[in-house]
């Protein structure tokens, strides 16, 4: 009878050639991978931050209706808590309630997921001009900024419940020739943005920074007043069409300051 011998093969290892091929491989598609990955998420935050945009705007129609079509406050002192602002005034005409702090009025659409601190109150802006301004003061309402991306200062609760709208910090003349009696947005060709407050600053309060827009990846997201809402790159907003709006006193903002 024959017996049958099994021989058994030694396992081949890995040399250490084939196995610094298989990290340069892995590095590589590593390296090929993330980007795309960080550009898929900063994209995913971008379109979220659309969507929180638009139901603020639709909030903001579903209030003017009850309204007598003026827009709400963008700040003021009184009512409940002794201080509120245009986020609260919307508050009860949010569809989308989901993680919103009724109280401070922050987290859920209020809050921006391309903000550096998301968990910070009024990462959205409203236009200072519009505060208690009837709807029918606007000359274009597809053109007119309502919200925005703003930036952000040292405070970990709070910021400004607004864009700031005065003329100097967006335009170096919007009169023509300089000449005041000119009147507003007569230049035609003015500086349209001033690049030194479209950043972040780090002091607590810090003004304008925190109630300018801010460019996240190169683009703000902003939202019109009549309901759309769209990436702007620099340079791309103008303060003549997109912020002025001049206010039934007379004067260039509502609140009754001069823009110079």
């Amino acid at each position: 009878m024959h017996r049958r011998i099994n021989i058994t093969q030694p396992a081949r290892a890995f040399t250490l050639i084939e196995l610094l091929v298989v990290i340069a491989i892995i590095a590589i598609l590593a390296a090929i991978l993330f980007p795309v990955f960080a550009q898929a998420k900063a994209a995913a935050k971008k379109t979220q931050s659309l969507s929180n945009l638009k139901n603020l705007d639709l909030a903001n129609k579903l209030y003017l209706n009850d309204s007598d079509d003026v827009f709400p406050q963008v700040e003021y002192w009184g009512g409940t808590y002794g201080y509120g602002w245009w986020g609260m005034d919307l508050f009860p005409y949010v569809k989308s309630r989901d993680g919103v702090d009724p109280v401070n009025i922050s987290g859920g659409i209020y809050s921006d997921p391309n903000s550096p601190k998301p968990k910070q109150i009024m990462n959205y802006g409203m236009n200072q001009d519009l505060g208690a301004l009837g709807e029918s003061s606007i000359p274009s309402q597809a053109d007119t900024l309502i919200f925005g991306e703003k930036g952000i200062n040292g405070n970990e609760t709070g910021s400004y419940p607004y864009i700031q709208t005065w003329e100097w910090n967006w335009t170096d003349s919007a009169y023509k020739a300089g000449d005041k009696s000119q009147g507003l947005c007569s230049n035609p060709n003015p500086k349209h943005y001033d690049l030194d407050y479209d950043t972040d600053a780090n002091a607590a309060w810090n003004w304008p920074y925190a109630a300018m827009p801010r460019y996240r990846h190169g683009t703000c997201n902003i939202a019109f007043a009549d309901g759309h809402a769209k990436s702007k790159t620099r340079g791309q907003i103008d303060w003549c069409k997109n912020i002025y709006v001049a206010s039934s006193n007379g004067f260039p903002h509502n609140q009754g300051w001069y823009p110079y």
